[in-house]
């Protein structure tokens, strides 16, 4: 596939959907648990719905390259520690925003 164009957007949110599903149990999984949770998504996303893991090629004037199951095995995992570290640091945030309001109305009761 040669495209300047992003990859379908459609499959890459049906991806983080289903990391979204199953990221708990992967926090919770050891390594071999996490491996086989990678292979149930690429399953159900290649053989299930033909989707593709693609990737885009800089050497080859940016086309998009279909990436075989190995490739997208270490790719899946990459999303389950995105989503990880992205959720971690919003509820970072949650406790500061409570945390300054409550001293801004500290000192406007003073």
């Amino acid at each position: 596939m040669c495209s300047l164009a992003k990859a379908d957007t459609t499959e890459t949110q049906r991806t983080l959907h289903l990391v979204d599903t199953h990221q708990e149990r992967y926090e919770l999984a050891n390594k071999f648990e996490k491996t086989d949770l990678a292979d149930k998504i690429i399953i159900s996303l290649v053989h299930e719905s033909n989707g593709r893991f693609l990737k885009q090629d800089e050497s080859n004037n940016g086309c998009w390259v279909q990436l075989d199951d190995a490739d997208a095995r270490k790719k899946v995992p990459h999303w389950f520690r995105h989503t990880s570290s992205k959720s971690k640091q919003q509820s970072k945030k949650k406790p500061e925003a409570s945390q300054t309001k409550s001293a801004s109305n500290a000192s406007t009761r003073t």
